[in-house]
């Protein structure tokens, strides 16, 4: 897991590189001496918090130990903690280390988790160092003198005047009364901290204290207060042997996970988080929200915000043109979300398709019904005075030399000039005013005349137009 912290950040020296690899497959999780490392998770309305986790003997394999190191330095980063570790060290680098916390930002929330065994007296409660003699813990004037003080630590963090610092001790004994609780409150004393430290008195045992897999859960869950998480422990560890001490006055504002925590983290999956998205969008949410849900597995808001990104993705992958494709899209995502939040869009477009359906069909009737009237305008135009008498408009027969509907204008106007060019004085007439003539345009030979005249005039032109005919108007 220690390598995993390094991911994404570049390329580390060679050095580094082979120490963190050895360090996985020793006996303690944290890297020797002090290490920063940055949160993983930054929360866009809260200032960044630190964190120290330290365990800096790596002799004392107590059970599972090198795991809960990690493991707490890890959820501690993904809860957007910069942290610092302090893992194997003489007493000498430890306690620089332990100054150098003073150097803190002033006014940053601070949170210390003590994850090695912890041995206190009445005053006090210290971890041991790399070069702590093995005797240290067997009488507390030696403990004093040989081990890391935990006031110490709290004294240097307080230089640097944290707005909330509380101290986290899961495993502590007290080495002249193991009946007795640690002396939690006397810690707090020294630097102002709220602490809560769990007490194994049974000496038959490794002495565990809590475990963290019950404290990792709990750390997670948004908005619970450090004097509410000491509630929740208390009442899980309850007959199991293990006694709580804590200072007076826990804070109830401090939180490790604050609320809405994971759905103000700075990260794409918390973007676009209702409505619809384009294509684009959305196909880059799916992939943020897995990589959230990946990182944050116990975080149920990435897991919604992850179901509802792909069906956004699924509402942005239907079809968006009114055609064929449009009906067997929308039920595809209708067939995967039947009461999906895009229905009613879904409803809509299809009501929308079908009234563009609709209007185009209009549009068309309309445009054919203009094209039309406009064949009628021209019709007229080319015979202003249809209904005029003329010299020999003394009769209803026409001598008619073609017939043809209004959409074969230009048939009848070819026809006509040919007509004109053979010697015949061709007329082209809209004959929708003559209820014998059912054609749209009739090309006659004058007129109209009386039946007679038509026949004679009828034998002049057949000549040339060998179809003509002759034919009353009413």
């Amino acid at each position: 897991m220690l390598c995993s912290w390094y991911a994404g950040k570049g390329l580390e020296s060679i050095a580094s590189f082979f120490a963190i690899m050895f360090l996985s497959f020793s006996a303690n999780a944290l890297a020797p001496g002090k290490q920063t490392l940055e949160a993983l998770a930054r929360n866009a309305r809260s200032d960044q918090p630190y964190a120290v986790v330290i365990s800096p003997n790596s002799r004392e394999n107590v059970r599972n130990r090198q795991l809960e190191a990690d493991s707490y330095t890890q959820r501690l980063r993904e809860l957007g903690f910069a942290v610092t570790t302090i893992g194997p060290s003489r007493r000498f680098d430890a306690d620089a280390a332990i100054r150098d916390l003073a150097n803190i930002p002033r006014g940053s929330n601070v949170a210390v988790v003590v994850p090695a065994p912890a041995y206190a007296d009445a005053d006090d409660i210290f971890i041991l160092a790399q070069d702590s003699a093995e005797t240290a813990t067997n009488d507390t004037t030696s403990m004093a003198s040989e081990a890391l003080s935990l006031s110490f630590l709290s004294r240097a963090i307080s230089k640097s005047r944290p707005t909330q610092f509380i101290v986290l001790i899961p495993h502590c004994r007290r080495v002249d009364n193991p009946q007795a609780l640690c002396p939690a409150e006397s810690l707090a004393r020294s630097g102002g901290a709220s602490v809560i430290a769990a007490n194994n008195s049974n000496l038959e045992t490794d002495w565990e204290g809590i475990s963290y897999d019950k404290i990792l859960p709990l750390m997670t869950q948004e908005g619970l207060t450090y004097a509410a998480l000491y509630n929740r422990i208390s009442a899980a560890t309850t007959g199991a042997g293990i006694t709580m001490s804590r200072s007076l006055n826990l804070s109830t504002e401090f939180m490790f996970a604050p609320l809405n925590f994971f759905q103000n983290i700075s990260t794409p999956c918390n973007s676009n988080r209702t409505g619809a998205i384009s294509l684009t969008l959305a196909r880059a949410r799916v992939s943020a929200c897995e990589t959230a849900v990946a990182t944050w597995p116990y975080a149920r808001e990435f897991v919604q915000a992850h179901e509802f990104a792909l069906e956004q993705l699924a509402f942005a992958e239907t079809e968006t043109f009114c055609g064929p494709l449009l009906q067997s899209s929308l039920a595809v995502y209708r067939e995967r979300y039947p009461a999906g939040s895009f229905i009613s869009q879904i409803e809509r477009r299809l009501t929308d398709c079908e009234k563009r359906r609709v209007e185009k069909g209009r549009q068309k009737d309309r445009e054919a019904e203009n094209v039309r009237r406009q064949d009628r305008k021209q019709n007229q135009a080319d015979q202003p005075q249809l209904d005029s008498r003329t010299s020999s408009n003394v009769g209803s027969w026409f001598v008619i030399m073609g017939s043809y509907p209004s959409a074969e204008r230009f048939k009848a106007v070819a026809k006509q000039n040919w007509l004109d060019a053979q010697g015949i004085n061709a007329q082209l007439i809209a004959t929708n005013n003559y209820p014998g003539l059912t054609s749209g345009l009739t090309i006659v030979s004058q007129g109209p005349y009386s039946k007679d005249v038509a026949q004679r005039r009828l034998n002049q032109v057949k000549s040339v137009a060998r179809d003509a005919y002759i034919k009353s108007a009413y």
